[in-house]
Order: structure tokens, then C-alpha cells, then sequence
């Protein structure tokens, strides 16, 4: 196993584990002990039980991580789809959100936020605005704190997307859809899936998104269906 480090520090990159969450994943190996296998200074080469329990915890073969054979893919744990939706459904929360939009022609008017209120989703929704090639956060509503954290949520305000996301992968993926809508000029809804480790579990969740461009910059409305 004495070429191992690599493919450990790829394994580990890939699943988006510290030493200390890895460690702490195993349950019976410190930081420490990972820490020094990849800096190389622990004397002693691994055992086959100790790489065996860190890799099972961060889900990568351990015969790859050991010898590099029969590998199964190291990929980030991230998995995201999304399928186009009808616009204009008036039988959906989003549905009468898009109404209220197009009502007041694509502009930021009272009747818009009314709506939101009104369906309960005025603190499920971003403003992006665009300054130069970057969509920047504006607005985010406070129901984004209890998914990426409070931390993030205070600090995000003036950043660009992708730049300090929790999950760069996940803001990545997204961005593309916000580009996309502001090139066109054109509003989508879409029901999504994302599977991440910051949604806790591998089922991940489903939402609905609703993208609206407005003069600047964009409008996006979730709404979390599972």
C-alpha cells in the first residue's frame, strides 16, 4: 500500500471528507491518524482493517484506495436533476406566484410579494442581480438559514454564486439554470432533485423552482415538495 496516498487524498477529496470527518465517520480512527497517513509521517503503514473502516465510512472501494484495482467511480456524492414544468399551473403554490409576476409585467410590484406572502413562500426566495459576467446574491430569504446555515446566510449578501457556496457543486449546477434564464429572457419552473451531503441523507430532497428574470437580474422562488 505505500502508493496509497494519492488515491486516499482523491477518495477524500472527491467525497468532501476532512481528516476529521473521516475520522469521526470510521468511528474508531483519529484525524491524526488519517492526517499522518497522507502527510506521511506516521512510521507505520496502515492496517487493512483501519483502511478498510475509513473507506467503507467515506463510501470508496478499499481494494481501490489500497492497490488501485477494480475501482468504483470516486465521485462527489452530489446528484442533481431538474424537469421543466408548466409555467402557469393555477392550481400550484408557484403556479400563482408566476400569475402574480407576469400581472405586473415582469417588474418587482407590490402585487408579487403579496402573493408570495399570501402562499407562504416570501422567505423561500433569492434575488440575484447581475454585475458583469457574475450573478451576485442580493436577497436571501430566511428559510435558506436553516439548509446552508446562519453563518453562510449573514455573509452571502454581495457574493457570487458559486464562490462561497457550502456546496460548490450544487451552486454550480444552479447557476447554469440562472445564466441560461437571464440569456433567454425567459422564466422556467422546474421540479428538481438534489441528492448532496448537505441535505443530510442520500435520498436527498425535491423542490420546485421558479425562475423569473427581472430587469438586472433574476427572481427565484423554491418551494420544497419532499
Amino acid at each position: 500500500m505505500s502508493n496509497f496516498i494519492p488515491r486516499l487524498n482523491q477518495a477524500l477529496e472527491a467525497r468532501g471528507f476532512s481528516d476529521k470527518a473521516a475520522g469521526e465517520a470510521s468511528k474508531n480512527y483519529s484525524a491524526s491518524l488519517i492526517g499522518n497517513w497522507r502527510r506521511k509521517k506516521d512510521p507505520k503503514m496502515p492496517t487493512i482493517k483501519s483502511m478498510e473502516a475509513v473507506c467503507h465510512a467515506i463510501n470508496v472501494d478499499p481494494g481501490w484506495v489500497a492497490y488501485g484495482r477494480t475501482p468504483k467511480p470516486v465521485a462527489p456524492p452530489n446528484g442533481f436533476s431538474a424537469k421543466s414544468e408548466p409555467l402557469d399551473d393555477p392550481d400550484t403554490l408557484l403556479g400563482v406566484a408566476y400569475a402574480a409576476w407576469k400581472a405586473d409585467n415582469g417588474q418587482l410590484e407590490a402585487r408579487f410579494f403579496g402573493a408570495l406572502e399570501m402562499i407562504g413562500l416570501q422567505n423561500n426566495m433569492y434575488l440575484l442581480r447581475q454585475n458583469g459576467d457574475d450573478l451576485i446574491y442580493d436577497h436571501i430569504g430566511q428559510f435558506y438559514i436553516k439548509i446552508l446555515g446562519w453563518c453562510w446566510w449573514r455573509h452571502a449578501p454581495g457574493t457570487a454564486v458559486g464562490q462561497e457556496d457550502p456546496d460548490p457543486a450544487f451552486a454550480n449546477w444552479t447557476l447554469g439554470s440562472y445564466q441560461r434564464a437571464v440569456e433567454r429572457s425567459e422564466p422556467a419552473r422546474d421540479d428538481c432533485l438534489v441528492v448532496s451531503r448537505y441535505t443530510g441523507t442520500t435520498k436527498g430532497w425535491r423542490y420546485r423552482r421558479l425562475i423569473l428574470p427581472i430587469d438586472g437580474g433574476l427572481i427565484i422562488v423554491n418551494e420544497v415538495t419532499e
